[in-house]
């Protein structure tokens, strides 16, 4: 089964959302993934979205660019190498 991107919203302090990325996971991965997306109120390509913003920038940076998103901040984060 593949994952597609489901959403072109902005990521803020990282800009619009245009580049996709897809790949090919068993369907239980993926059946797991869609539950962790629903668990944290999330559709599943936000939430990868936000797995790979976090291993990328790390946990600080990802946790700031989610609460600007959900309080509609359009540049509250950070990237880089910030702590």
């Amino acid at each position: 089964m593949t994952i597609e991107h489901e959403s072109r919203a902005a990521t803020p302090g990282l800009g619009k959302c245009t580049e996709e990325i897809k790949t090919v996971v068993p369907e239980q991965v993926r059946d797991e993934l869609v539950a962790l997306a629903v668990i944290n109120g999330m559709k599943p390509a936000e939430y990868l979205r936000d797995l790979i913003i976090e291993h990328l920038y790390g946990s600080l940076n990802a946790a700031r660019l989610r609460a600007g998103r959900r309080n509609g901040m359009a540049d509250s984060g950070r990237t880089g190498g910030e702590s």
